[in-house]
């Protein structure tokens, strides 16, 4: 009961100090004001965003779970999530940045830019479907963690989760940023804190060492291909990830969009190593325990308290997240869905009538993520095959950017090609343990390449100097 106490009253603060912030900035009259705060956050706030978006409560919980069952391996998922960071940065940042001024707000828009309408909506599909999927993780890891501590009923464990997870989104973005600035303190320097403590209570690195196989200690563990595609998978596809593309269009100017990316970099890259020494903690203490209650199962055992501010950084990481992919599923839906198809029928849709649509969706999209999550067995895996889903639209929109002779059939059928065998994959779970990554990379590159050579003329295809043409009159393809 002690750890519930800490963790409701934790929420409960955050969930007010969010709620007054959110108040004496203003009410959200429009929905760029909703879901991109104009345009106008600072450095401090962009980064908590990324932050919490990418220490997600169940990478934390998963990363626990891997080092407790294999080891040093459990950290790719956040370090190919870091090197994400990176791409964004040097890769796409000023390319959303540029396009922001048409007034675009979501990814999908953005491809649509680039591309055309066939594409924006098959990028919306790839995109929505991973994010159900780490957004159903997020309410799994919240209710798992509710039934451990206090044996609450999973199914009440989610009603409350459901309940916070709305009561914060609709707060805003601007209200998420100002919430995140406590939770990312709170999730580095609580893990961080409870990683040595749990160090200190079995006596030592050199106690893990001696006890441990030496198969715990190698990071390659799982074989090369497997590694490489989960690093590259979670690189690519945090690097469009709904939160980095939001920062390219809610950051003050590119300059903080670009420092915020590279300073979660660093940051993500360390934090990944504390969950994971709470894993092999765990792995020295106990024998035949579920991988993902490592986390509060070793804390637990500690003290009370103990587990109670780790549980508290847990669920940190967890409400930095929920609730900002539920902003980032309406945004998508009423963007790139309700107005699009209002537009086509002449009907005029006001500011009021959208942010109204927004927040039924996330109802909706709450229930669905419910329904999801009990698929959920691993978190970790998780994470990284939804991140494989998206990296193939990652891959487009790079070579979209830097190989100009590529055409808007190959994007389709390329995009269309390899995001369905990279999903169809996923969801077989990993035929001949293959990850969905390579096929669908493999499909992928060569109808770009392919279709391209035979659609296109000269170096520099009619599609794209017709984007130049688009963006000079920032047009906006609805």
């Amino acid at each position: 009961m002690v750890a519930f106490a800490i963790v409701f009253g934790y929420l409960l603060g955050t969930l007010a100090i969010g709620y007054y912030l959110k108040r004496k900035a203003g009410r959200d009259t429009t929905v760029r004001k909703l879901f991109v705060a104009d345009g106008s956050l600072p450095l401090f706030a962009v980064v908590a965003m990324l932050f919490g978006d990418m220490i997600a409560g169940s990478s934390t919980t998963g990363t626990a779970g891997t080092g407790y069952s294999t080891g040093m391996a459990g950290g790719w998922a956040i370090w190919g999530s870091s090197f994400g960071c990176i791409l964004f940065s040097v890769c796409f940042s000023k390319f959303f940045f540029r396009i922001r001024s048409t007034g675009i707000t979501t990814g999908p828009e953005a491809y649509g830019l680039r591309f055309d309408n066939k594409v924006r909506y098959l990028v919306l599909v790839f995109t929505l479907i991973p994010l159900f999927i780490i957004f159903s993780a997020q309410i799994t890891a919240a209710s798992m963690y509710l039934n451990s501590m206090v044996g609450i009923d999973t199914g009440l464990a989610v009603l409350i989760v459901v309940a916070l997870f709305l009561a914060m989104a609709l707060l805003g973005v601007t209200g998420v940023a100002e919430m995140n600035k406590v939770h990312s303190f709170v999730i580095f320097f609580g893990i961080a804190f409870a990683a040595m403590i749990c160090l200190w209570y079995v006596g030592g690195p050199q106690t893990l060492v001696t006890q441990l196989p030496p198969a715990h200690f190698d990071p390659f563990v799982e074989g090369p291909f497997t590694v490489f595609a989960q690093f590259v998978g979670s690189a690519l596809g945090f690097s469009i990830s709904v939160t980095s593309i939001n920062i390219g269009y809610s950051a003050q100017n590119v300059k903080v969009a670009k420092q915020s990316h590279l300073i979660v970099a660093g940051l993500s890259a360390l934090f990944a190593f504390f969950p994971i020494v709470i894993g092999l903690c765990c792995a020295v203490t106990f024998d035949g325990i579920r991988p993902d209650t490592a986390l509060f199962a070793m804390t637990n055992q500690i003290s009370p308290e103990l587990s109670g501010l780790a549980v508290m950084a847990v669920f940190a990481a967890i409400f930095s997240t929920g609730p900002w992919f539920l902003l980032s599923i309406a945004n998508l839906t009423v963007k790139d869905v309700y107005l699009p198809i209002a537009a086509a029928k002449g009907k005029a849709v006001s500011e009021r009538m959208a942010i109204s649509a927004s927040r039924v969706v996330m109802c909706v999209a709450l229930a669905g993520g419910v329904l999801l999550s009990g698929q959920n067995t691993s978190l970790l895996d998780t994470l990284m095959g939804a991140s494989q889903i998206k990296a193939i639209a990652a891959l487009l929109l790079m070579v979209g950017i830097y190989w100009k002779r590529i055409t808007n059939v190959a994007a389709f059928v390329g995009l269309l090609g390899g995001g369905t065998t990279a999903t169809v994959w996923y969801f077989l779970g990993y035929p001949f343990d293959v990850q969905p990554l390579w096929p669908g990379l493999i499909v992928a590159i060569g109808i770009f390449f392919i279709v391209s050579m035979a659609t296109g003329e000269g170096k520099v295809s009619k599609d794209y100097l017709d984007f130049e043409k688009k963006l000079g009159s920032k047009q906006v393809v609805q």
